[in-house]
């Protein structure tokens, strides 16, 4: 998972990434920022914890978000997902999904945000 000035590119459907252990204690929601670029097909995250077979916290819907223009043909898409009841150091797995974007790539990934 991207921090500072980083940011997953190349992300195709049904690819994934996993944050290292983190305390997830009193968190109650979780955000995301993606960057869609050109011909970029958008798509949703799934988020799980500990692994794809783990418990689904949910779905970031950015097919339905509002696009937030950068440049000329770059946008901004930001998410948020209610996570309440979270307790204890957990990983936190993120599958990119758009089953017809064929080959092409979503977005990229930005980051994800930790809120109490």
């Amino acid at each position: 998972i991207p921090t500072g000035g980083q940011a997953l590119q190349g992300i195709k459907h049904g690819s994934s990434a996993t944050t290292r252990a983190i305390d997830l204690t009193g968190v109650g929601s979780m955000g995301v920022v993606v960057i869609e670029i050109g011909p970029a097909k958008g798509g949703t995250i799934d988020v799980y914890l500990e692994s794809r077979e783990g418990k689904k916290l949910g779905t970031f819907d950015l097919v339905k978000a509002p696009r937030i223009p950068i440049q000329s043909g770059i946008n901004m898409v930001q998410g948020q997902l209610k996570t309440p009841g979270l307790d204890g150091s957990h990983r936190v797995v993120l599958v990119f999904n758009n089953d017809k974007a064929g080959d092409a790539d979503l977005f990229m990934f930005g980051g994800l945000n930790l809120n109490k």
